[in-house]
């Protein structure tokens, strides 16, 4: 009879040392104690990202028509108040409107998180996966392919992040000497039905990554390169992520909050927390302290839910607690440039190179910023630098089509 292997032999004394790793483990978790942590009172007065510089009036405009309400009553100059029964049943609405809207926010919220984390996912791995299979290659035609790949992937990571915050800040990705007047007004596009359909600013700005992510298609598919069709296909797939979780984005950003919705939830809210004071006084009587207390922290509560579902329905603004997109891009920049640097063979030449190239589209993108860019988040005066440099943009091409494209529709 044969004998078995010797490697079985080997399988299992890993198994075992492995057993024996994960029980040695399972110790030292057992064992390791958590700092306890103290309640946080600065948290509750901190003003830095609260509401309660939004609330704050409110709830003092409140207290103190309870204060004349229950004067008024106290001394018998006039009665002002009424019993809470339809109060407290109008309170079930108002509760259901205020959480619902708040849940509906909440989850956009995250979810724009989560695609923006997403963006800058895919735009690295992409980066990544270009070094990897051209990581030793020493030829010049390949060089300059991957650093033209980095470059438009830089520029992408740009442009998009313009998009996210153009309804705060109002710049217009296109605004560029070739398509300045095409920019600059509503186009108008001949409809099937023969109306004449007005695309916004903000519609057209929204194009300019689409046609980003076709140049990186193109740039990707081109027949020179060296690349088999296997992998090309996975660096296909990373743009392919890129552009869901983009369109997810430019969804969650056009369609807003349903207006009906938000229009009854603050007529309900507004009329029933204004309007607390006069039933809280009937039921409690005299406890004057006590029903300013109340009133005080009712307001609080509702009033504030509805300013965070308001902070947090539009996370790409200037607000303080919107997403630090910018910052974001900053750092997936430097682990880009990182990733170059590694390169065995002009990996430090190319990096450098690249991050001037990354000054350059900060300075095309935003042309009206009286500063040029001499690191890609700092900036120093030199109007001409930026005449100059605004000139010269790789996304020209792109412009062009954009026109020609709206043109022809709107000759059909």
């Amino acid at each position: 009879m044969e004998q078995p292997p010797d490697n079985t032999i080997d399988i299992d004394l890993a198994a075992e040392e492995d057993f024996e790793t994960e029980l040695l483990l399972a110790d030292i978790n057992k064992n390791k104690t958590t700092p306890k942590q103290d309640f946080d009172w600065g948290i509750v007065f901190q003003l830095d990202k609260s509401v309660w510089k939004n609330v704050l009036g409110f709830c003092i405009v409140n207290v103190a028509s309870t204060l004349l309400i229950y004067y008024l009553k106290d001394h018998d100059i006039v009665d002002l108040t009424f019993k809470d029964k339809g109060h407290s049943l109008m309170s079930v609405l108002v509760s259901f409107l205020v959480v619902s809207r708040s849940t509906i926010v909440y989850n956009r919220y995250m979810l724009a998180g989560s695609l923006l984390g997403s963006l800058f996912r895919s735009s690295e791995d992409l980066v990544q996966h270009v070094l990897a299979y051209t990581y030793e290659d020493e030829e010049e035609d390949t060089r300059a392919w991957r650093n033209e790949l980095v470059t438009q992937v830089l520029c992408l990571l740009s442009i998009t992040m313009k998009f996210l915050s153009h309804r705060s800040e109002g710049q217009n990705i296109w605004d560029n000497k070739s398509i300045r007047d095409f920019s600059s007004r509503n186009v108008q596009i001949q409809s099937s039905r023969g109306k004449r359909l007005s695309v916004t600013e903000e519609e057209i700005n929204s194009q300019a990554p689409v046609f980003q992510i076709y140049r990186l298609r193109k740039l990707i598919g081109d027949k020179r390169l060296k690349i088999d069709v296997a992998r090309k296909m996975k660096l296909f797939s990373f743009i392919d992520q890129y552009g869901n979780s983009y369109h997810q984005l430019k969804k969650q950003i056009t369609i807003p909050f349903p207006f009906p919705l938000v229009q009854m939830a603050r007529t309900f809210l507004f009329f029933w927390v204004f309007t607390i004071p006069f039933a809280l006084v009937k039921d409690m009587g005299s406890a004057i302290t006590a029903n300013a207390m109340t009133i005080f922290f009712l307001t609080y509560g509702y009033i504030g839910l509805e300013s965070v579902s308001i902070e947090m329905d539009d996370p790409f603004g200037d607000d303080e607690n919107d997403f630090d997109h910018e910052g974001m891009k900053r750092i997936a920049f430097d682990n880009i440039f990182q990733y170059v640097s590694e390169l065995p063979i002009h990996g430090k030449e190319d990096a450098c190179e690249l991050q001037k190239r990354a000054n350059d589209i900060v300075v095309r993108i935003e042309p009206s910023v009286p500063q040029s860019v001499n690191n890609y988040g700092t900036y120093s005066d030199n109007q001409d630098a930026v005449e100059h440099k605004s000139e010269i943009s790789e996304l020209d091409a792109f412009f062009d089509a954009a026109e020609m494209s709206a043109k022809s529709a709107s000759n059909v």
